[in-house]
């Protein structure tokens, strides 16, 4: 008789019987479509509620300005620097299009996005474990999502696409026509990032392979028989993503010369990006002396639990998941329910956290993180396998539901404090930034006033130049600068990374734009100076840029944070005691506030040279 996948049900007398109807009853309730579809609902509303708070003047404005720069007719890569697929640049430019160019419109689509795969864990969930798997799986990846959001943050929409990929599969592996589909989606996984598609790829191909590579005898099949049906859905898979990635690298093969795609797909993520940006993969130390006392120690305590847990928890799941899959078929026993969907989304669940190796923060493993919480009623489940002793299973199972809770109660305390926070403000005239507030000491910071200095003396088809004080030493660049001014950047380097615009070959080609574009005003913002330990930290020496500002532009305004220059030749009277040279608006200068664990506002270099 056939071995067919079953569930594993608890005892039957007792606390487990009592425990079995009460499983049974949410489990009647989670069913309910009207139940299910308020739950959703519920859920984008906590997804959007203070979505509009605080801009990313780095991360969001990356992404903003290369849209509205592909808006203009520009491609990535060739007219402008990034380390991204194209995918979402063209996503981005496509809604500005349809909806208009404001801040309002990304922030729609990145709420959207995460609602859709809320909606995915949902779905993914209940065909592993029922649908109250599925209600958990969606509530607490929502929630994941919320804690600590990046705006427009290309892993998302990526993780969307494949899981939308993993869904159909887990349909029906054995359709040729789901699998093409499943493809078409890994590809275009591959367009916004690249390395998740083709961890999806790798580990759809598992989801595909599982039962013939373990020779389920549910196929009634010979080896090679099974080898090369097997043959047949990889090709098929293959078919799919083919069609979407090899057009558009074509496309760009063509138009981009060769060693600019050099420099973003090989130099870039497996040279400069490690020695540049990569953070260690260990908690911090913990300091038991200084002011605070045994409330300062717990804070320290509480903070290095959850940099370990979100750290390790998703890499020991999917070990688990793995384990649990062999003891079952080692001891011969009947597949698990939705094993090998549960087998393919831990493989890509391996390649996420090696995606994330360099830089293993709380940002970068929102999608570990995410796929870990889609498993996790599936490995409360699939713990009943693990018969070595009644303690080993209920043990492992306490462990998960504490991590996850704690997860969760980090998440919704973050959100009540939201909900209570006030102190917000619009960003006051500019128009692209409609709809988006930020915090009240904020508003000293100069962004508006150097917004409106910048649109009132520049035309809509004149280009300027956004840097820091120093470009020797780089952290983060205010990119979101050009696409709240409504200017093009002069440069193709909107995007200022350590590694690369500290270079010497980088900045000489910023100033040939300078020249080349005639480039009258450039503003340069104090933005936080990198401590991190890696060599993003160590001054490149290199300071030909900032040479050439000085020596080519004049200081001709100030608001807070934020210092205009204008082309020496352009100004109407150049000497020292001149008014024009003296004509600044002075601001309160704000504190630079950083969401970066190892981060220094001091400018060591002379103020006479950073003007």
């Amino acid at each position: 008789m056939l071995k067919q996948p079953v569930e594993l049900q608890p005892s039957r007398s007792g606390f487990g019987a009592r425990l079995s109807a009460r499983t049974k009853k949410a489990e009647s309730i989670s069913s309910s479509g009207k139940f299910v579809s308020a739950l959703l609902v519920l859920l984008l509303v906590y997804l959007w509620y203070a979505s509009n708070r605080g801009i990313q003047l780095y991360d969001e404005g990356v992404l903003c300005t290369g849209a509205e720069t592909v808006l203009r007719g520009g491609l990535p890569y060739r007219d402008f620097w990034t380390a991204y697929g194209p995918g979402q640049y063209y996503l981005l430019a496509g809604l500005f299009k349809l909806f208009g160019t404001t801040l309002l419109v990304a922030r729609v689509y990145t709420i959207f996005v995460e609602w859709i795969v809320t909606i995915l864990a949902y779905s993914i969930g209940r065909k592993l474990t029922g649908s109250l798997g599925g209600l958990v799986s969606s509530v607490t990846v929502a929630v994941w999502l919320n804690l600590d959001r990046s705006v427009l943050y290309p892993m998302v929409p990526a993780l969307l696409f494949v899981l939308a990929g993993y869904l159909l599969l887990s349909y029906s592996s054995s359709n040729p026509k789901l699998i093409v589909v499943a493809g078409l989606l890994v590809g275009c996984a591959v367009l916004v990032r690249h390395d998740l598609g083709v961890y999806a790829f790798a580990g759809q191909i598992v989801l595909i392979a599982i039962d013939r590579l373990f020779g389920d005898p549910l196929s009634g099949k010979r080896a090679s028989s099974r080898f090369a049906t097997t043959i047949k859905r990889v090709v098929a898979l293959s078919i799919g993503t083919a069609a979407v990635v090899l057009p558009v690298s074509f496309a760009f093969f063509r138009a981009v010369p060769r060693t600019l795609l050099y420099e973003a797909f090989i130099d870039f993520p497996f040279r400069i990006y490690p020695q540049f940006r990569s953070l260690p993969f260990s908690m911090q130390q913990i300091s038991f002396s200084g002011s605070g006392g045994f409330r300062n120690l717990l804070g320290q305590l509480d903070g290095e639990f959850l940099h370990l847990l979100v750290l390790l928890l998703p890499l020991l799941s999917f070990f688990l998941v793995w384990i649990l899959i062999v003891i079952r078929r080692l001891k011969k026993n009947p597949p698990l329910r939705g094993y090998s969907l549960a087998a393919g989304l831990a493989l890509f669940g391996f390649g996420l956290y090696y995606s994330v190796r360099v830089r293993p923060d709380h940002l970068h493993m929102v999608a570990p993180m995410a796929i870990f919480l889609i498993l996790f009623p599936w490995l409360i489940q699939a713990t009943r396998a693990l018969v070595v002793s009644r303690s080993v299973p209920l043990s492992l199972r306490l462990i998960l539901v504490f991590c996850v809770a704690y997860l969760s109660l980090i998440g919704l305390t973050q959100k009540l404090r939201t909900i209570h926070d006030r102190a917000w403000i619009e960003i006051a005239g500019v128009e692209r930034a409609k709809g988006i507030l930020i915090r009240e000491k904020e508003e000293t910071s100069g962004l508006a006033e150097t917004i409106r200095y910048i649109q009132q003396r520049t035309s809509p088809d004149q280009s300027i130049y956004v840097g820091n004080r120093r470009h020797d030493l780089i952290l983060r660049n205010n990119a979101l600068l050009y696409f709240l001014s409504d200017r093009a950047p002069a440069t193709r380097y909107s995007d200022l990374s350590p590694g690369v615009a500290t270079t010497a070959r980088v900045q000489s080609e910023i100033i040939n734009d300078l020249k080349s574009h005639t480039v009258e005003y450039i503003v340069l913002c104090s933005m936080p100076l990198p401590n991190e330990p890696n060599k993003s930290s160590v001054s490149s020496g290199v300071t030909v840029l900032d040479d050439f500002i000085q020596t080519n532009y004049q200081p001709v305004a100030e608001f807070g944070e934020y210092s205009i220059l204008r082309r020496l030749e352009l100004v109407a009277d150049r000497r020292p005691g001149s008014a024009a040279f003296q004509q600044r608006t002075l601001a309160c200068k704000g504190d630079i506030v950083s969401d970066f664990p190892y981060v220094t506002t001091a400018n060591t270099r002379p103020k006479s040279h950073l003007l």
